[in-house]
C-alpha cells in the first residue's frame, strides 16, 4: 500500500514522534542526548523551523515543530540519518536505530495543543521517572520555567496562550503545575459526544465552504489575519444557523465566546440561509 503524503505548509504545526527500533533504546547516556540537541541545532540552521515543545525520552522523543519555507520532513531525515552515524561509530553497531518513518500529526486546534503540552510535559512523571514535570532535564517544560532557551522559541511556544507574555506564563504553568483547580480548563476537559460535533463543524469548513487544508488548520488555531476575516465570519453564520451554540463555535475554531457573539449579532441571516447545506450531526 502506498504511503499517505504528509500534508506541508509554511506555519503548519507538528507533533513529531520517533522511536527505537523494536522499542530499543536511541539515547544510552546524557551525552548522546547531548548530541541529539547539537545536530537538532544544526538542523534547524539548514532548514528554517521552530522548536515550541519536546520531550526526550530513553528509547522514544517528541517534538512540536512550526514549519518555515521547507519540508519539516527533510530537517528530519538530516537529523535522524546523522545521529544514527553518530549513534553507529559510537556503540560499534550497524542499520537504523529507529522504528521506521516517524509519525508526524498535525496540530489544528488551541484544544489539541493544550492536550499536547500537558501530555508532553508528563511523559516522565508517567514514565514514573521524576515525580514531577519540572524535574526532568530533558524536557522543554525547565526551559520555559527558566525563562531561556537556545533550543525552543518561547514566545512562540507561549503566543497560542491569550494576553501579554506574562500572562500566557502564568496560564502555561497553571497548565502543566496546576492541581486542576484553574478557572480556565485549556480544552482538556472532554465535552458530550465531543467527536461528533468537531466532525459536524469540519463539514462546515471542508465541504460547505470548501477550504484548503491550510486555511481551516490557521482557522481552528484561533489566527485572526485580516486575510481569514470573510472565512471566519462565514464559518460563525453557517455554523450559527445550523444550529450550533456559540460555545461550540468559539471552542472549534479557538475564540473567545464574546468573539464569537458579537459576529452573530451582526449576522444578515436572510442571506446566509440562502446557501444552507445540510450537515451531518
Amino acid at each position: 500500500m502506498a504511503r499517505k503524503p504528509r500534508v506541508f505548509y509554511k506555519g503548519a504545526l507538528y507533533h513529531i514522534i520517533q522511536r527505537g527500533n523494536n522499542r530499543n533504546p536511541i539515547y544510552e547516556d546524557e551525552a548522546d542526548k547531548a548530541m541529539f540537541f547539537n545536530l537538532l541545532l544544526s538542523a534547524k540552521e539548514k532548514y528554517d523551523f521552530e522548536i515550541l515543545y519536546y520531550v526526550l525520552m530513553d528509547n522514544h522523543y517528541h517534538m512540536i515543530l512550526e514549519a518555515g519555507d521547507i519540508s519539516i520532513s527533510k530537517a528530519l531525515q538530516y537529523l535522524h540519518t546523522s545521529y544514527s552515524k553518530y549513534y553507529n561509530k559510537k556503540y560499534n553497531r550497524s542499520g537504523g536505530n529507529y522504528e521506521g518513518r516517524y509519525t508526524s500529526k498535525l496540530v489544528t486546534s488551541q484544544r489539541y495543543y493544550y492536550q499536547l503540552l500537558k501530555y508532553l510535559a508528563h511523559n516522565p512523571v508517567e514514565a514514573g521517572i521524576v515525580k514531577n514535570a519540572k524535574d526532568y532535564k530533558w524536557s522543554s517544560h525547565q526551559h520555559i520555567r527558566s525563562r531561556h532557551s537556545d533550543i525552543i522559541n518561547i514566545s512562540k511556544t507561549l503566543s497560542f496562550f491569550p494576553g501579554p507574555e506574562g500572562k500566557a506564563f502564568a496560564s502555561y504553568i497553571d497548565l502543566i503545575e496546576g492541581d486542576g483547580g484553574n478557572k480556565a480548563d485549556y480544552g482538556l476537559l472532554p465535552e458530550k459526544n465531543e467527536q461528533k460535533l468537531s466532525d459536524s463543524l469540519d463539514y462546515i469548513l471542508q465541504t460547505t465552504m470548501k477550504l484548503t487544508q491550510e486555511t481551516i488548520s490557521r482557522m481552528k488555531r484561533g489566527d485572526k489575519t485580516h486575510d481569514l476575516l470573510d472565512a471566519r465570519r462565514n464559518f460563525i453564520a453557517q455554523a450559527f444557523s445550523h444550529g450550533f451554540k456559540i460555545k461550540e463555535i468559539a471552542g472549534h475554531i479557538s475564540l473567545s465566546y464574546e468573539c464569537v457573539r458579537s459576529y452573530v449579532k451582526n449576522i444578515n441571516f436572510s442571506k446566509v440561509l440562502q446557501n444552507v447545506v445540510l450537515v451531518p450531526q
